[in-house]
Parts: structure tokens; sequence; C-alpha cells
């Protein structure tokens, strides 16, 4: 027999799954129609990738005409988007025309991870050229700084800006301020003083060197003491060492701090300015030959402290001053006129007839005569002629002039500053033959050839 309140248990377990049941599916039917019925979201456009190139520079620098190794101020470029300074691709940093790279600069990046390489020159651009190759992508935005450049500067470069152009396959493109170009020095005159031709220790101006900035002159050069050459024209000589001293800044000066040699003056450093200094040059005493024109007697400063370049070897003016004014000409009877014929056997020196050591010839469109004639007819003596045969080299040699010429050489000596020659002097059968026109301008002659008649006259 059947438990009657079990049975009754039972039927309204049954029941309630029963209701339960369609209960669950309506409630899941109803969430999946709800949210079939829901709007979707509109799909969002994909924003473009920013990409290219930013290039700006620290404030230039000041650098001075003479120097080999000029810094420059350092150059960002930055990426706007990751990617933007792609592999293969290069950055180019060029100077403007006369300026060249001492020391590429070296590429640092300070923001992100590009990798560049180090920079190259071609040998086609002058030295003006620096480039750098993308070698990796970045997968970040990347700021690459070039920096610790340097240049070399040539004494005959403008003062201003030096305007640096960047470019390259990469995309860079601007023109960039990196430097600010001045002359190291420059030059006044105390008054004005009179010589003339033919006269001793004659009294000039004095000479006033002012430095363009701190350490403008440089001491020491490329290991060496930092020297200024003051260079007097041809024909003039100086009859004393002048009086050389530093009336302001603190650019100090060697012992003894100046040396003459002929038409040369050499001041020696021994300290480099904090301070924009100035140099006087007094009690300047000049002496002129006959061959001396009327004109300004100019003073031509350089020397290794200004030009670290070529050293003051050859020497190249970095400024120049008149320091007196030569209103007299030559003395009466001093000049003299000669003339001869290539291929003949005699000259005429002042309307005497002599004979010729050699036969002047013509060799590639220039005159070649015996040293001996030429210097007779400049009317320098037998005497001052000489001949070393240990460096092959010939010399003549006046109280106002010391000329020095080496067989096989396109450049000569004039009071011990290179000059360059035309054509080489030669040796043959013993007897030295160089250019007549070269030799006549070492000693301010006047030298005339006429192809048509063969014929040479010399003025001195």
């Amino acid at each position: 027999m059947s438990n009657p309140l079990r049975t009754n248990q039972v039927e309204k377990c049954r029941r309630r799954v029963r209701m339960s049941l369609p209960a669950f599916l309506l409630a899941g039917l109803m969430a999946l129609l709800m949210s079939g019925c829901a709007p979707r979201p509109a799909p969002q456009p994909s924003l473009p990738r920013e990409t290219g190139l930013e290039v700006r520079a620290a404030s230039p620098l000041q650098v001075y005409t003479g120097r080999l190794d000029a810094g420059v101020a350092a150059v960002e470029v930055r990426e706007l988007g990751a990617g933007s300074l792609e592999e293969g691709r290069t950055v180019t940093l060029e100077l403007p025309p006369g300026l060249a790279w001492n020391r590429a600069p070296v590429p640092t990046v300070i923001e992100g991870d590009v990798v560049l390489g180090s920079g190259a020159i071609p040998e086609d651009s002058q030295g003006r050229l620096v480039s750098y190759t993308v070698l990796k992508a970045g997968n970040r935005a990347s700021r690459v700084v070039f920096e610790r450049g340097a240049v070399t500067v040539p004494l005959g470069t403008g003062e201003g800006e030096v305007i640096l152009t960047v470019g390259g396959t990469a995309g860079a493109s601007a023109q960039v301020p990196v430097a600010r170009v001045a002359r190291a020095l420059s030059l006044e005159v105390g008054g004005t003083r009179t010589v003339g031709a033919g006269r001793q220790a004659q009294p000039a101006a004095d000479l006033v060197v002012r430095e363009a900035g701190p350490e403008a002159l440089q001491a020491v050069v490329r290991g060496t003491q930092g020297r200024l050459v003051v260079v007097a024209p041809t024909g003039v000589t100086f009859a004393a060492r002048p009086t050389v001293n530093v009336t302001a800044g603190d650019l100090e000066l060697a012992s003894p701090s100046a040396m003459v040699s002929g038409n040369i003056l050499t001041i020696l450093l021994r300290g480099g300015s904090t301070q924009p200094s100035t140099i006087a040059v007094s009690d300047i005493l000049l002496t002129l030959d006959r061959t001396v024109p009327a004109g300004p007697v100019m003073l031509a400063v350089g020397g290794s402290a200004v030009d670290a370049i070529t050293m003051g070897n050859p020497f190249v003016s970095a400024a120049e001053a008149a320091v007196a004014y030569c209103n007299t000409a030559p003395p009466k009877g001093t000049q003299i006129v000669s003339s001869f014929t290539i291929g003949g056997t005699t000259m005429k020196v002042d309307g005497e007839e002599r004979p010729m050591a050699f036969a002047p010839f013509l060799r590639e469109g220039k005159v070649f005569v015996a040293v001996s004639d030429v210097a007779q007819m400049l009317g320098v003596s037998a005497g001052d002629v000489h001949w070393d045969a240990a460096t092959r080299t010939v010399s003549m040699l006046t109280p106002a002039k010391a000329l020095q010429i080496s067989i096989g050489s396109r450049t000569m000596r004039v009071n011990g500053v290179e000059v360059p020659m035309e054509a080489a002097a030669e040796l043959v059968s013993g007897r030295v033959l160089v250019p007549a026109a070269d030799v006549c301008r070492a000693f301010a002659a006047q030298f005339a050839f006429d192809p048509s008649s063969g014929k040479c006259s010399v003025d001195s």
C-alpha cells in the first residue's frame, strides 16, 4: 500500500519542474532576441600613421677664419612617427662652398631605437658633404643628434653665418645656421708717415693688432708655438726690431717677443687670451730700396696664430694696413735699362754692350737666361751671386733683397717668403738658367718680350 503523503510530495515536485522549464527557455529566448535586435556600434576608421622629419639646430657657434677644426652647433633630426627614417635611406649634412668637414659629426640617438651608420664623406664633394645611412628603422619615434663636428675655415672665408643644408633620401630637408664666421684680427694705424725710395731707417706709423675675441689668436697651433708674421712689400725691409707690447687684454707674448729678418717681423705668442687683446707694434723703421714705387707702403699680417691650415707656409695675409706713404721716385741715375735677343751672345746694359754667359732661349713661351747675365741687368754684382752645389741652389744677395732659386723647383724664396714661379730653373752645361720674368719680378723690375722679333728688355 503506497504512502499518500509521499505521493503528494512527488507530484508537487513534478509540477514545479514543468513550470520552471518553460520559464527558463522563455527567458533565454527573450535574451537572445533582445541581443539580436540591439544596434551594433559602427566600425571606427583607422587613423593614418604620422610620418616625416623635423630638423633644428642649437645656437650657432663663433668661429674664426684660418681655423683647421672649428666646432659647429649640433643638429637634431626628429622623427614625427616611428619608421620615418627608413632602412637604407640617407641623411646628409652639406657645408657651403669654401668650407670642408675636418671631423664628421657623430650621430647620437637620444630617443627611440633607430640605428644610423657613421658618416662618410664622398670624394667628389670637396669635403663639404657627409652622408649617414639608416641601418635599421626604429619601432619608436626617434631623435638623432649630430654633434661634435668640426670644419676647416680658410682665411679668405667671408664673414657671416654658416648655413648647413640637411638633406638625403630619407626625406630631411632644411637649412640651419650652425656657426658665425669672423676674422681673427683687425688692424689699425696710428697716424700717417711719409717715406722715400732709396732711403734707410725711416720711421713708419705704429701698427695696432686687435683680437676679435678670446683665443682668436692661437698661442699653440697643432702642437707648436703660435706666431704672428708681419711682411713688408718687395723692396722694403725692417731696419731694426720694433717694440711689441700687449696694451689691452691678457694675451701673453714670448720673450723675446719679436724677431726681424729682412722684410719679415715675427711676433711670438706664449699664452692665449681669455678676453680680446690688443698688440701694439711701435718704433717701426723701414728701409726702402730704389725700386719701391710711389704709393702706400702696406704691411700684411698672417702666420700660424691666425692660419692653422697653412701654418704660415706659404704665407697668406689675414689683413693689411698702410703704415707709410712713399711719395718720392727712385733717385735719378739709379735705373738700369738692359736689352738682349733670344739666341744672341751679347746684351746691352745701360747702353754698354757686354758678352752673355749663355745664349738666351725660349721654352714653352718662357725666356731663360743665365743667372749671371740677369744679375748684371738688375745691378747685382758678381760677388753677390752664389751657387750651392750640394743643394743645387743659386742665391742673389743684396742689402735689400735675398733671392734663392733651386734647380727643378717652381718656387723661389724672396726675403724668406716662398713665391711661385712660372717655370723651374735648369742646369745646362754647368750654367744656371732661370726664367727671366720671375727673377725680374722678384727685384721689382719690368721685363718685356716681343715674340715677333725675339727682343727682350729689362727696366730695373
